[in-house]
């Protein structure tokens, strides 16, 4: 049971880290730096930025040794922790293994982007409220959708506990 479970979040966080690179391999060779190509009229467009910091574009000036430290060793670490915190713990649901899997694997996806092109390639800005820089890819996608399943687990299985 063990060796499927461990064998099943392996796949999920390889399946991930692939639909990320892809989709990103695919931008970085058909899309210039700042081109707009719109999907749905102007609220959703396809626009290559390169991001050298984190979430909101934090940490851009910083030191090549900070960057380093804290945006690829840190989140290594974490990951690394999270991974054997899955694969270990016996208490998890399905549903928070999931979910932490794809958060694995979304957070690796940018984490090889900040290894290998020193930037993070984001590709889907959403022009939905006035200010249009929501930009993001598909890791950052992954993760979001990682952390609404842990979170709706976490919620029902202590809604669950109040209730009994």
């Amino acid at each position: 049971m063990k060796i499927k479970r461990t064998v099943l979040i392996v796949l999920i966080v390889f399946f991930s880290i692939g639909c990320d690179q892809i989709s990103k391999k695919i931008v970085r060779n058909s899309i210039n730096n700042n081109e707009i190509i719109p999907v749905l009229k102007d609220y959703i467009v396809l626009k290559r930025t390169e991001n050298t910091g984190i979430a909101f574009g934090l940490g851009t000036n910083s030191s090549i040794f900070l960057k380093i430290f804290y945006f690829q060793f840190i989140p290594i670490l974490i990951l690394l922790f999270l991974f054997r915190m899955i694969v270990i713990d016996t208490e998890f649901s399905k549903l928070t293994i999931a979910g932490t899997a794809l958060v694995i694997g979304g957070a690796f996806g940018n984490l090889l982007d900040r290894i290998f092109y020193r930037s993070v390639t984001d590709f889907i800005q959403l022009n939905i409220v006035a200010n249009k820089t929501i930009i993001f890819n598909i890791a950052d996608i992954l993760v979001l959708l990682g952390m609404i399943l842990v979170i709706i687990d976490l919620s029902f299985s202590s809604f669950k506990r109040k209730v009994s």
